[in-house]
């Protein structure tokens, strides 16, 4: 019976929630599908106004006002409704991540285990309530007992008197005439209609002479004809008023001593009371808490019992039924997420956010048109017209080939010749120095966007080629506003050492590193949009005094918008630089918009004529402008746009090419406003915020990843010069924006985004309470940020913060650690709607470092950064329980240096994790939406298996797996699949080589990791195999095996590895072949085959058992060879006709160099004791052999 009513109780159920939640249901679809966007579009439009009218200065200031006003409230909706959107999204992760049966069953016990708790509690209430009621019993009882015999005497008398009246109107009625006085007090006896004398009445129940006591005057009392009654009435009243004396008397004693006896028990019950009280203050937290979780358990049961009985109505129906339900035909939204309790509140927010847009939409500003036409727009950078890439990443080796060749090609600079002669002329002139200085200071100052960058970075090129060398190093650094001495050190060292410098070094440590490389080197240090002001005059003077290191000659080139700048250095001559001519400027201006391209250039010149004319000689203008034109070739969008009075000036041309750009575009744009002006960001981390924040659109193509998007976004901006990009040799590329172009983003953003650059600023003023977006940088970033929760900013609201602490001079470990966990915990309970936290702390010295538990408060994070140095190199971070809550987070970056991280457990359950170094952590199979994950640790424990990257299928860039010694099958190799890992293009094997395992074993596992198509690099690491797998030497038995391969690197391998088969696509393509700790006796043979290889790398083969040959089996198109601590016989290389480098380091018993090529451009020798002797001793055989080579490096 019950399973046959269950389908009807089921749809019962049903009707009734769909009618309770249909409402609320249906303003959330909206809400997804139209307001939002709606919001955007209406809020896009209202940021164009206010802009244009800005640029323009046109129009009343009132209109101004008016739509700074519409725009921060269309803002406030636009986040409220993101809000509402990622709490949804938050509990669907929340099941998905846990499971719903283990959610229901976890609240269920929690219920349970709440309502039992409540029942206890309510228990003790009760029985406290019924001891309270007992013992205000006791206490009434023991006042009323003594009231009681009072009340008792004078009800006695009340009788005695009504007794004595009773006589008194018996006596009347035979006597002739009244006998008693009427007076105005009288009172009347019902049911009488005789009047009795209230004197009498008061007189009767003992008050004596009431009426004088009342006030009144004393009638007299009877009549000469009444004196026999009023004799009758004395002796009664003396007898009753003896016995009520003698009454009183007692009762009055036995009130006394009962009121003594009251008051001692009074005492004695208030302190039992106090220490009553106290004891139930104690549990009185405990007891309300349970009855707050007794309530919300309640609730929660009533939410989670919707869910259950949705579940079971959709499982009854289908399994047992047949029947689809009516969530699953779509008739209803999913309403698991709005419990009752909470739909009207729900509702009522989405219906004050169509209120705002309503009232937004019907301003009759939003059509108006400020300048004197609007604005085209090309149709090109429309969303759905941006053309979209192949969905798959360019690969890590692919891209890391662009940048080196990019770097490669020489930009064209447009009218500076004369000013670079001018400048390097100068360099050689000078005298060494003034006194003591070993240096000279010049400047090149002009306003924003005139092109001092540019200049100093072309004469920086010009002196890098020079023929004659005459700076030793050449170093460039990007100052900006903030003067921060430790920032310009670590930018010179890394000129210098081409890798990236620690941001943890204190500025003691930096100087004294700096000084000992400048020493004796000539060199050229730019320091570019230099400001100067009192405030920052120790830390230049702290620069100087490092620069003295140098040698006489050197210069310190400063670019600045003001004169004085480059005068607050003590520079001797100031260089200001020119407008470009007309010409040149034309130049420039055509080279960006058509850029080599076959067009009607007559025509396209004439019109740029026109739009040059406007642009006052700016380059920064013309660049911007001209690379936007470019995009649409168009004669009639290009007259368009030369008829908008916006473009005549600088910012409003700016804000022209901005207006060019996709919505979705402009929005990743304008959050670079959130760093300071010359920040450096790295491409991978402005594209993973982008998609914390949400900012990226892959509508137009599912199929695309997230990342994928964020590329093509950050290319377009580069594209467009609103973002520049900096290739690095060590660190990649770095991510810049012009000033006048941040000024743009700053504008635009509004109240949105606000800096705090030094901890000066915090008292001096209150923050404005609309931001969002909150960078905070100065030696107190942390306390900082807690500081300004109490300046009228409501953390609530941020979105984004970051800490980045530019030094701290903290001794005390412990306090440190103390004060960082004690204000990141208030902090974390406040930032309740946080998406992206950046923490950078320098100069950590303690053992341990940990979150406070109140993390899981930000329920909304995304993305978190921490980056920290331990000085030991023994730190750890320790991540709470609650971290594994924050089932939305996407990112997790930790860089710390000589520190670890410790997860906590359930770390699994985040399963939108899309970038972690999460290769510990168990049951990472969950997480299929990860994109990197940089090691993966195989191990014989549950949760650790190989099998775990079976549905990583995701994965992207370098991947390392390690402990495959721990792997004991073909088929459980076969598990991991990685053959479906397209997009994985490093791959590192480790089997660790102290293991001793059977070598067919090791060979089976080897072979069922079979690796992606599209492999670029491979590492194989301590493989002890009997064999090297097929899919790895026969490419016709594997059609799918790598045909791309560009690097292998064979690491402590015992396995032999004799000849290269012919056949074999895998090395075929093969451009670097690196083998170390070689354990055999010679090298591959039929070498001659990998006919693509240009670099090889010999390190640590130095076998004692024999000697190794190298050379003549090598391929032609080898350009370097290296070599490190190797035993073995160089041989006639004379056929290497590409070779151009040659590096051998620490090979003591190399003693013959072979026959060298001709096309040898540079030889290095290092740590070889007879090659060095040798080759430095003219006549000498290996001298011969080396004379032609023009760069020799011989230590």
């Amino acid at each position: 019976m019950g399973w046959l009513l269950s389908p009807i109780t089921t749809l019962l159920v049903n009707k009734l929630f769909a009618y309770l939640l249909s409402d609320i249901s249906r303003k959330y679809r909206r809400l997804e599908t139209t307001t939002v966007s709606d919001l955007e579009r209406t809020l896009n439009t209202v940021q164009e106004q206010r802009m244009q009218r800005t640029v323009e200065d046109k129009g009343p200031r009132c209109d101004l006002e008016r739509l700074a006003k519409t725009e921060e409230h269309l803002k406030s909706a636009w986040y409220e409704a993101q809000d509402i959107m990622d709490t949804v999204e938050y509990r669907r992760t929340e099941e998905e991540s846990i499971g719903r049966t283990s959610s229901w069953v976890r609240r269920r016990l929690d219920a349970a285990g709440a309502c039992i708790a409540g029942c206890f509690w309510l228990g003790r209430q009760i029985d406290v309530a019924r001891a309270a009621t007992l013992q205000c019993a006791q206490r009434f009882y023991q006042v009323a007992a003594g009231r009681f015999i009072i009340i008792h005497g004078l009800l006695q008398h009340a009788q005695i008197s009504f007794f004595c009246q009773r006589q008194f109107r018996g006596a009347a009625a035979t006597t002739p005439g009244p006998l008693l006085p009427i007076s105005e007090s009288g009172t009347s006896m019902v049911g009488t209609g005789t009047t009795i004398s209230s004197s009498i009445a008061l007189e009767a129940i003992g008050l004596g002479d009431a009426p004088s006591q009342l006030g009144g005057p004393k009638p007299p009392l009877l009549r000469p004809t009444e004196e026999v009654a009023e004799e009758k009435v004395e002796e009664i009243e003396e007898e009753e008023n003896d016995r009520e004396e003698e009454k009183k008397e007692e009762e009055q004693e036995k009130v006394k001593e009962e009121i003594q006896e009251e008051k001692q028990h009074d005492k004695e019950e208030e302190k039992k009371e106090s220490v009553r009280k106290e004891e139930q203050d104690k549990v009185r937290e405990d007891e309300n808490g349970a009855l707050y979780r007794c309530i919300r358990s309640m609730l929660i049961c009533l939410s989670n019992a919707i869910v259950f009985a949705r579940s079971y109505r959709d499982w009854s129906y289908q399994e047992v039924f047949g029947i689809e339900s009516n969530q699953q035909r779509g008739k209803i939204a999913d309403y698991s997420f709005f419990p009752p309790f909470g739909a009207n509140s729900l509702s009522k927010r989405i219906q004050h956010i169509e209120n705002i847009l309503d009232d937004s939409k019907k301003s009759n500003l939003l059509n108006q048109q400020s300048g004197s036409s609007k604005i085209p727009v090309s149709k090109e950078s429309s969303s759905s017209e941006i053309s979209i890439n192949d969905t798959k990443k360019e690969s890590s080796s692919r891209r890391e080939q662009i940048d080196n060749l990019d770097r490669k090609i020489e930009r064209k600079v447009f009218g500076r010749d004369i000013e670079l002669k001018r400048i390097c002329e100068m360099f050689r002139k000078r005298p060494y120095g003034h006194g003591s200085k070993p240096y000279s200071v010049l400047g090149i100052h002009g306003i924003a966007g005139s092109g001092k960058s540019t200049l100093a970075n072309y004469v920086c090129d010009h002196e890098k080629k020079a023929g004659e060398k005459y700076f030793d190093l050449i170093m460039f650094s990007k100052v900006s506003v903030n003067f921060r001495v430790d920032k310009i050190f670590r930018d010179m060292l890394r000129e210098i050492s081409k890798d990236q410098q620690s941001d943890s070094k204190d500025i003691e440590f930096l100087r004294n590193e700096l000084m000992g490389k400048l020493e004796g080197k000539r060199f050229l240090l730019v320091l570019d949009d230099l400001w100067v002001n009192d405030g920052n005059q120790k830390e230049r003077d702290i620069l100087l005094d490092a620069l003295l290191a140098g040698q006489n000659g050197s210069i310190i080139l400063v670019t600045a918008q003001r004169d004085d700048a480059a005068a607050g250095l003590g520079a001797e001559e100031q260089i200001p630089i020119p407008d470009l001519e007309e010409e040149e400027y034309i130049k420039l201006f055509m080279h960006h918009a058509l850029q080599g391209a076959v067009y009607d250039k007559g025509e396209f010149e004439r019109i740029g004529k026109i739009i040059v004319e406007k642009l006052h000689r700016s380059p920064i203008a013309a660049v911007t402008v001209a690379k936007r034109l470019g995009m649409n070739r168009s004669i009639r969008f290009w007259e368009r746009t030369a008829n908008l009075d916006v473009l005549s000036r600088t910012m409003g041309a700016l804000w022209w090419s901005y207006q060019q750009l996709d919505v979705d575009i402009r929005r990743c744009f304008v959050y670079c406003s959130t760093f300071p002006a010359g920040y450096k960001l790295k491409r991978d981390e402005l594209v993973r915020i982008w998609i914390a924040h949400g900012f990226l659109n892959t509508t137009g193509n599912k199929t695309e990843e997230m990342e994928d998007a964020g590329d093509r976004y950050l290319d377009e901006l580069v594209k467009s010069s609103f973002l520049q990009v900096r290739n690095t040799w060590g660190i990649g590329e770095e991510i810049t924006i012009h000033d006048l172009l941040h000024e743009l983003a700053e504008r635009v953003a509004g109240s949105d985004f606000f800096r705090i650059d030094d901890s000066s600023v915090l008292p001096e003023k209150d923050l404005p309470r609309g931001v969002r977006h909150l960078f905070i940088g100065s030696k107190n970033a942390a306390q900082d940020a807690e500081t300004a929760g109490e300046k009228n900013l409501d953390l609530g609201n941020l979105r984004t913060l970051i800490i980045d602490e530019t030094y701290n001079n903290s001794t005390n470990g412990e306090q440190r650690r103390h004060d960082f966990e004690k204000i990141f915990d208030r902090l974390f309970r406040k930032l309740m709607k946080l998406q992206v936290l950046i923490i950078k702390l320098v100069n950590n010295d303690t053992d341990e470092l940990s979150f406070p538990v109140s993390i899981d408060q930000m329920k909304h994070l995304r993305y978190i950064s921490f980056r920290c140095h331990w000085w030991d190199y023994e730190g750890k971070l320790i991540l709470p329980s609650t971290f594994s809550k924050l089932y939305q987070m996407q990112t997790l970056c930790f860089f710390l240096r000589g520190g670890t991280v410790s997860y906590p457990d359930g770390m699994a359950n985040l399963i939108r994790l899309r970038h972690g170094d999460l290769g510990g952590v168990p049951n990472i199979g969950r997480m299929t939406s990860l994109q990197t994950m940089p090691y993966f640790s195989v191990k014989k424990e549950q949760g650790h298996e190989l099998k775990q990257l079976e549905q990583l299928n995701k994965l992207r860039g370098s991947l390392m797996i390690f402990g495959l010694e721990s792997v004991g099958s073909k088929d459980e190799a076969l598990e991991a699949d990685l053959a479906s890992k397209n997009r994985v293009t490093d791959l590192l094997l480790d089997f660790d080589s102290s293991t001793k395992n059977h070598p067919d074993v090791e060979a089976e596992v080897l072979e069922g990791l079979y690796p992606p198509k599209d492999l670029q690099e491979l590492t194989i690491q301590g493989y002890r195999g009997s064999r090297y797998p097929s899919w790895m030497l026969s490419g016709q038995q594997h059609p799918d095996a790598p045909k791309h391969l560009r690097r292998l690197h064979l690491i402590h391998c015992s396995c032999p590895l004799t000849s290269f088969p012919e056949d074999s696509e895998l090395f075929m393509n093969l451009h670097e072949l690196l083998i170390r700790s070689w354990e055999h006796d010679s090298l591959p043979e039929n070498m001659e085959r990998l006919v693509s290889l240009q670099s090889l790398f010999i390190v640590g083969c130095d076998n004692s058992k024999s000697t190794m040959v190298l050379g003549p089996t090598l391929p032609r198109s080898l350009r370097k060879i290296w070599i490190f601590e190797s035993i073995l016989v160089l041989e006639n290389m004379e056929h290497l006709v590409s070779l151009e480098s040659l590096d051998i380091h620490r090979c003591f018993e190399m003693e013959i160099l072979p026959t060298l090529p001709l096309s040898l451009k540079k030889i290095s020798i290092s740590w070889c004791d007879v090659l060095r002797r040798t080759c430095q001793e003219e006549g000498h055989e290996n001298w011969q052999k080396i004379k032609h080579v023009p760069s020799k490096d011989i230590m």
